[in-house]
């Protein structure tokens, strides 16, 4: 187990300088470059800053999205599906954000295990984005879930 620590730490050290380097050009590539390092915590300060900084509401959104993919690497699902809502919330109207809403629905059907809370959650994706990219996938997975009424809304189209 030491070994393994060692090991991160050197790697880590190393990568210093591209996590730098990737900051200065792309700060939201520099926290996917460390969540790829495994530095989940580090990249997520990071990410909190730029959520709750002075950055556009659609890279706000997106930060938030990659504190959840960090949340999802270390298994804290309750954690992520709440960065997922704070995705959705802060740009309600941007593309990012609207996905962030299917992919909670995902996370809450799939690894929860929560049906009613996905059910209520691809419904909040087909209100909120009806033309979205994932509709036809939240219609499927409404009618797996036994939603009949939006089964049958979507058959009637």
């Amino acid at each position: 187990r030491s070994q393994d620590r060692q090991a991160r730490r050197h790697a880590s050290s190393r990568s210093e300088p591209a996590v730098a380097e990737s900051a200065q050009s792309d700060p939201l590539q520099a926290a996917r470059l460390m969540i790829r390092m495994g530095r989940y915590g580090a990249a997520r300060d990071r990410l909190r800053r730029i959520a709750t900084g002075s950055a556009d509401s659609g890279t706000r959104a997106a930060a938030y999205t990659l504190i959840t993919e960090s949340y999802l690497a270390e298994g804290y699902l309750p954690r992520a599906a709440d960065s997922y809502n704070d995705a959705a919330r802060v740009a309600p109207d941007e593309p990012v954000s609207r996905n962030a809403v299917f992919s909670l629905a995902r996370l809450l059907e799939y690894y929860v295990k929560d049906n009613q809370a996905a059910v209520s959650a691809y419904r909040r994706y087909l209100r909120e984005s009806p033309r979205g990219k994932y509709r036809q996938q939240a219609y499927e997975a409404l009618c797996r879930l036994g939603d009949n009424a939006s089964c049958a809304a979507e058959r009637a189209r």
